[in-house]
């Protein structure tokens, strides 16, 4: 999973989700790293696939388990080379929003919400 921010970091991309769970509400771009598969450029081709942006990726923000789920995740900032979304399939739209507009009502998972406040208030 990425916390992808623009240029300037002054602003976060959120995707609109076409699919359950969470349709219709905002999360970040992610995926799965398949065995064998290089970390740095799985985070690079999930975000290119679901947004058509090129991205630089940073360092790791911080990590989520979710047992239940079997379910370990690895955050990492990156940063877009522009602003201008394409989405694919998995999403209605995508936007890159100010921290002080992020639709914080509307977040698909709570793990969204935890990482976001967590890093605005890093980032203060």
């Amino acid at each position: 999973m990425a916390v992808v921010l623009n240029r300037e970091k002054n602003k976060v991309l959120l995707l609109q989700r076409d699919e359950e769970p969470g349709k219709g509400l905002w999360a970040f771009p992610g995926g799965h790293v398949e065995r064998g598969h290089d970390l740095f450029e799985t985070i690079k081709n999930e975000v290119k696939e679901e947004t058509g942006l090129s991205v630089e990726v940073h360092e790791i923000i911080s990590t989520f388990s979710s047992p239940e789920d079997g379910l370990i995740q690895l955050i990492y900032e990156a940063i877009a080379d522009n602003e201008e979304v394409i989405v694919n399939i998995e999403s209605k739209k995508g936007c890159f929003f100010y921290f002080d507009d992020i639709p914080w009502n509307k977040l698909a998972f709570p793990s969204t919400e935890k990482l976001l406040r967590l890093y605005t208030d890093k980032n203060k």
